[in-house]
């Protein structure tokens, strides 16, 4: 079983060694696991440490993204960076061929049973459990509510505190089989990328899950 994780990187040397811990902590064979990075350069150690850790793995990937502004004024600029940056991800993935793609943000971290869990539960797209805007406990799931999509807290009953549970899109974390990646790309939204990612999902017929079970917590200061 071979396994792509991938990840946008702009300036995390703060963030990178945590996030590599818990891919190592999956204990999954590091033959099996083939790496892409989009990058986008900036001031600090980011690539260093990609280029390290990443040659104990069956192969490692950076795309030179020094073309697309890593963070623009707006969040419209920044989304659409965004889009950019995991659309080439997709490319090289599709390349790569794996059976399965798990998007994983380099701000996340996860329980050391999180990877296997989720291959497990045999779903077109599932992520874990993430409190992404603490401590308001946004998490890092969307439901389609009419027209929109919205967070719901955990206190909504639309979300419990375990289990797998249906939604319109999971992000920042999450595991897809190829039917989808070979099929669906990001787009801008303004919401975020991640809602046009929803968008192209949810009109191809695919479903998205989230697993209660394994829950992550976000790196959302570098002193944390």
């Amino acid at each position: 079983m071979k396994i792509a994780i991938t990840c946008p990187v702009y300036e995390r040397e703060w963030s990178l060694p945590r996030w590599f811990q818990c891919i190592f902590d999956f204990k999954l064979a590091p033959k099996n696991i083939d790496l892409v990075f989009a990058h986008t350069a900036g001031t600090d150690n980011t690539l260093g440490l990609i280029e390290k850790y990443g040659e104990k793995f069956n192969s490692c990937t950076v795309i030179d993204c020094n073309d697309v502004k890593a963070f623009g004024d707006r969040d419209s600029d920044r989304y659409y960076s965004l889009v950019v940056l995991r659309n080439r991800i997709i490319d090289k993935v599709r390349e790569i061929q794996p059976d399965y793609l798990f998007s994983y943000d380099s701000d996340i971290m996860l329980p050391p049973e999180t990877l296997k869990g989720l291959i497990k539960d045999g779903k077109d797209i599932v992520g874990p459990w993430v409190d992404l805007v603490p401590p308001q406990n946004l998490p890092n799931c969307i439901t389609k509510v009419g027209d929109g999509f919205r967070r719901l807290r955990p206190i909504d009953h639309h979300y419990p505190k375990s289990g797998l549970y249906e939604v319109s899109t999971v992000f920042a974390v999450s595991l897809m089989t190829p039917a989808v990646f070979n099929t669906c790309y990001y787009k801008w939204n303004a919401g975020g990328e991640d809602y046009g990612f929803a968008e192209e999902v949810i009109n191809a017929g695919f479903k998205s899950w989230v697993d209660a079970d394994y829950v992550g917590f976000h790196l959302y200061k570098k002193d944390i």
